[in-house]
């Protein structure tokens, strides 16, 4: 999972509903297999026994953690300056917040 992890504070607030379903699909997909579980088998079963948490909680714990971080850095560190909302960018909604 790290590497789908790598800068996900920088990609995962813009993914739209179906790409991070897509992750879902793509992680759960992946965890039948270590655990060898059926398709039909309920969600949380393959990620209970993995130890595993869903992207969604991770994606939405380093998106906590990258916020706090850009919040005790120097104003004209990037990482502030992209907290203030003065810069533009190209997609408006969040599946981070």
């Amino acid at each position: 999972m790290l590497s789908v992890a790598a800068a996900a504070a920088g990609w995962q607030p813009w993914l739209s509903k179906s790409r991070m379903e897509d992750l879902h699909r793509t992680q759960n997909h992946a965890l039948r297999i270590i655990s060898d579980q059926s398709r039909t088998t309920p969600v949380e079963a393959p990620l209970a026994e993995a130890s595993v948490e869903s992207y969604s909680t991770t994606g939405r714990r380093l998106c906590a953690i990258a916020f706090e971080k850009a919040e005790r850095m120097p104003l004209d560190h990037p990482r502030t300056v992209a907290l203030d909302g003065t810069h533009s960018v190209l997609r408006t909604s969040l599946t981070c917040a």
